[in-house]
């Protein structure tokens, strides 16, 4: 028997029972459906594809036969952060969401913010908990659910701007958590006369960042994702998050230097030190987001 094959048929015999006869050719024409469908995705690990299969409900050989093998098999492979099946599921069922965001009036910017919470509620887990995505795959419906998801996350969006419309669009949300918290006596400037022009500046800073640097920039300030959590959601090594990360930071100081420039009217000296308060506003915002992780700290040390 091939060595997945068999791996698998004894964790499955050890989780939830039965025979290797009864689980054998079961398992063999699962795993051949699976490879068939994502030909280039690696094989997962025999206890992450368990964990998969008993998030489904497997309960015996026959379980196992009426489930969709494509779809339990690119899921665990996300699982384990697999950069081939997360781009994969990317295509096929995160991409394929534009046409009901439309439908729902988003506009670009929001339709990517919903998307990028999608893979945030799918893809990451509560302590010791796997992937909620686990959940939902084997029963040949995953894109549905998925979209379910979306659509659930956008009607909720829609529900609170109505009990509460002053709380703008993602942007503006992003713009006042750029601005909120405690500035510091260095950033008092900010809250004096000049507060309501420095928002602005910061307002189209956000607005001239593209549709996915602005999505970035949501998933850091909105819910709280640091450099790891987005190189694993877009199946990229840290390293380029982080490259991400900072050219959306120099953009934004660039853009708001630009605009505080132009609008300003100011001697040097206070024009300078209002340059300085805006950037380090934008640099407190992304401090958490660009210190080095525990990893790099201890090749560093």
């Amino acid at each position: 028997m091939d060595p997945v094959a068999a791996s698998l048929v004894a964790e499955l015999r050890d989780a939830v029972g039965g025979s290797q006869d009864e689980w054998g050719d079961i398992v063999l024409a699962f795993l051949c459906q699976a490879q068939e469908a994502w030909p280039t995705i690696p094989s997962p690990s025999t206890k992450v594809m368990v964990t998969a299969l008993k998030a489904a409900g497997v309960e015996s050989p026959g379980n196992l036969a009426a489930l969709d093998a494509a779809e339990l098999w690119i899921v665990a492979a996300c699982a384990e952060g697999e950069p081939v099946a997360l781009a994969r599921f990317e295509q096929k069922y995160v991409a394929p969401l534009a046409p009901a965001l439309r439908a729902m009036n988003l506009d670009e910017a929001e339709a990517d913010d919903i998307k990028q919470r999608v893979r945030v509620r799918l893809m990451t887990a509560e302590q010791g908990e796997p992937i909620r995505l686990l959940q939902y795959a084997g029963r040949g419906g995953l894109f549905g659910l998925v979209k379910v998801v979306a659509i659930r996350l956008a009607l909720d969006d829609k529900r609170r701007h109505a009990r509460a419309p002053d709380r703008g669009t993602a942007d503006a949300r992003t713009v006042e958590r750029m601005l909120d918290g405690d500035l510091g006596p260095e950033l008092a400037v900010i809250e004096g006369e000049h507060r309501s022009v420095v928002k602005e500046a910061f307002e189209g800073a956000v607005q001239s960042l593209g549709a996915k640097e602005r999505a970035l920039l949501r998933l850091h300030l909105l819910e709280g994702s640091s450099i790891d959590d987005i190189a694993a959601l877009h199946a990229v090594h840290r390293s380029t998050a982080a490259r991400w990360i900072t050219t959306i930071r120099q953009s934004l100081a660039d853009h708001t230097h630009a605009q505080l420039r132009s609008k300003l009217k100011l001697d040097d000296d206070r024009l300078e030190s209002m340059l300085r308060a805006a950037e380090s506003r934008i640099d407190l915002s992304f401090s958490r987001l660009l210190r080095p992780s525990q990893s790099e700290k201890g090749r560093n040390g």
